[in-house]
């Protein structure tokens, strides 16, 4: 009986919540300019990046803004933000590459400026990096 509370007690100072460093995050998500009116932004820690995942809200001007994330490289996924296929080829391939997107990845720094993210760009780059040399 002895010996385990003395294991417990010698335990206890090692338990405890872990300590990560986190900053706030915000900016702006957009197609080609025009806002994402809606939906998440999710921030994963990946890379030894140590932390929770969080989310952020996309208002209906394309902003979010959030505290508590990991500071390091993150990957970001959107959900839910409405976009939907129109029957046009050149849309509805680009549609499939920002669902794609969740393998983007930012550095979050403390103090860093706003993430803005395209989500045009980011396919046309996903696109590019996917093509045949």
């Amino acid at each position: 009986m002895m010996c385990s509370v003395i294991g417990l007690v010698g335990c206890s100072d090692e338990l405890g919540p872990e300590r990560f460093e986190t900053t706030r995050v915000a900016g702006r998500v957009h197609v080609a300019g025009r806002p994402v009116t809606r939906g998440w932004l999710e921030f994963a820690p990946v890379d030894g990046t140590r932390g929770n995942l969080r989310s952020a809200r996309i208002g209906p001007d394309g902003s979010f803004d959030v505290d508590g994330v990991p500071v390091g490289r993150c990957a970001l996924k959107l959900v839910d933000v409405g976009l939907r296929p129109s029957g046009d080829a050149n849309f509805d391939r680009f549609l499939f590459l920002v669902e794609q997107v969740a393998a983007l990845r930012r550095t979050v720094k403390p103090g860093g400026p706003p993430l803005v993210i395209d989500l045009r760009d980011e396919a046309i780059a996903l696109a590019r990096s996917r093509a045949p040399r």
